[in-house]
């Protein structure tokens, strides 16, 4: 083995011949010096001369991976100095690009926009879960008040039955509330009232024989009603008398009829009967069929008095089969649609 030590750095390298390429250290082409070695005649000689002289020169040349260390810990100390961005910038040069950075806006937006909807989902999970709450109260409340109107009902249903029997066992065939107007001027089976063609008002005031007049309630306990002691007059006059009926359905009735004198009928606005002569009032001196309907029905008359000292009226109900009385409720408390008090 040999020692080649490079004329420009002096680089020393251990090998039989030098290397073809160059210096390893700097690359030039340099012609090796050969140092032959000494003449060795025995082995101690060799071992007492050359050997120390080989070791010292190989003490003073430096090992051949030295320079590819020192290298390395140059770039590692150059990588640790550059900051990371200049670094990351450095390796990756994509990331400067115009196009990157409008991909890297984009997706900051969208990270901000699915940021926002999820807190809006949230707000609106937060109100739909209160409002289930205030469905399932309000939907308790319901149930509740619509079994109490059921309940009610009930009872309404049960108190209108009760009525109706007792009104059914206190009611007669006979009426006897009315609501009566009069005394009316009456001249030639006319009146300057015309009650039967016109609106029901109870608390309208008309012109009446001596002055104003309005409907009065009036309520007799015989089956005759004594107009002439109601309106406390004997000249030639008519009044009106009103009342409602109660009927459990549609049914055909017989009118049983006295008056003194004429007299003229309505049921619901229908005229059913009028009589024009002079007679004196009994009960059944009249029958006419007429119709209830189910509910209330309005019954009218207008009862003349063409002079003399009575004035008087029968009405009767009676079943037109049998001709047996018909006991009814009646009053003189407007009921109805026809009850009109504008």
């Amino acid at each position: 083995m040999r020692a080649h030590t490079c004329p420009e750095c002096e680089f020393v390298y251990l090998g039989d011949d030098p290397p073809d390429e160059g210096c390893p250290e700097c690359g030039i082409v340099w012609s090796p010096v050969i140092v032959p070695p000494p003449d060795l005649n025995t082995d101690e000689e060799l071992n007492s001369t050359s050997m120390p002289q080989a070791n010292r020169e190989l003490d003073g040349a430096p090992p051949t991976y030295v320079g590819p260390l020192i290298s390395g810990v140059l770039i590692g100390a150059l990588l640790i100095a550059i900051p990371g961005y200049a670094l990351r910038h450095w390796l990756f040069p994509a990331e400067q690009s115009d196009s990157y950075r409008q991909l890297q806006t984009r997706a900051e937006g969208m990270e901000t926009a699915r940021n926002m909807a999820q807190d809006r989902l949230q707000v609106l999970a937060s109100r739909l879960v209160a409002a289930q709450h205030e469905r399932d109260e309000l939907q308790q409340k319901y149930e509740t008040s619509e079994s109490d109107r059921l309940r009610l009902e009930h009872v309404v249903e049960q108190s209108a039955a009760a009525l109706a029997a007792l009104r059914r066992n206190s009611g007669d065939s006979y009426l006897h509330q009315w609501q009566v107007l009069g005394p009316l001027p009456w001249e030639n089976d006319q009146t300057p009232v015309r009650i039967e063609v016109e609106p029901l008002n109870l608390t309208r005031e008309y012109k009446g024989h001596s002055g104003k007049i309005t409907w009065m309630p009036v309520e007799s306990t015989e089956p005759q009603l004594n107009l002439a002691n109601v309106l406390a007059s004997k000249d030639k006059l008519a009044c009106y008398a009103v009342c409602w009926v109660e009927s459990e359905r549609d049914r055909d009735v017989l009118l049983s009829l006295g008056s003194d004198d004429g007299m003229a009928v309505w049921i619901n606005r229908v005229k059913f009967h009028e009589f024009t002569g002079h007679r004196p009032a009994r009960a059944g001196e009249d029958e006419v069929k007429a119709r209830l309907n189910r509910g209330w029905n309005e019954v009218l008359v207008r009862v003349d008095n063409k002079g003399g000292a009575d004035w008087a009226l029968f009405f009767e109900l009676k079943d037109p089969r049998n001709k047996r009385p018909l006991k009814v409720f009646s009053t003189y408390v407007p009921q109805g649609n026809s009850a009109s008090t504008e």
